[in-house]
């Protein structure tokens, strides 16, 4: 017994129980699939719904047909999706790296504020006499963060 849904036409039982997918048969040399239907050899076409031949047409039943389009149409548009998400994605994570940076910095120039307070000297004062590096004269940034580093290790306990 076939299910349908209220006021709408009844499906043959004999559409709902035949194969979803059935291969039409054309010949046993796949070299059949390089000429036009139907192939030069004149031979009769016959289906059957197991691939058994080297040159086959794969047909799905019409009443599915729609369902799988639907299904390829919303692979497609999650594809779109999940490929913007990547490049989202990638783009957040340079942003959090950019941050971390950031926030190295700030710690950085934190550890420089507290130790001028702390001796009494301005920062000026604080990175040439603390960790040897006169910031003023050198333009060497990388270096000057890995002094501050250096520092800040030196420091803990």
């Amino acid at each position: 017994m076939t299910q349908q849904a209220e006021g709408s036409q009844r499906t043959p039982e004999a559409v709902l129980t035949a194969p979803e997918r059935i291969w039409l048969q054309i010949g046993d040399e796949s070299d059949y699939l390089n000429e036009p239907f139907p192939h030069s050899a004149g031979e009769e076409i016959t289906w059957c719904q197991d691939s058994v031949v080297a040159a086959e047409v794969a047909y799905v039943r019409a009443d599915l047909a729609d369902n799988y389009k639907l299904k390829w149409e919303q692979s497609e548009a999650c594809s779109t999706v999940i490929n913007r998400q990547r490049a989202e994605l990638v783009e957040l994570r340079e942003q959090l790296a950019a941050m971390k940076a950031y926030e190295q910095d700030a710690l950085r120039y934190r550890w420089l504020r507290t130790e001028a307070t702390r001796l009494g000297w301005d920062i000026a004062v604080s990175v040439t006499f603390n960790i040897g590096h006169d910031w003023i004269q050198h333009y060497d940034f990388d270096a000057f963060d890995a002094a501050i580093d250096a520092a800040i290790a030196a420091a803990k306990p």
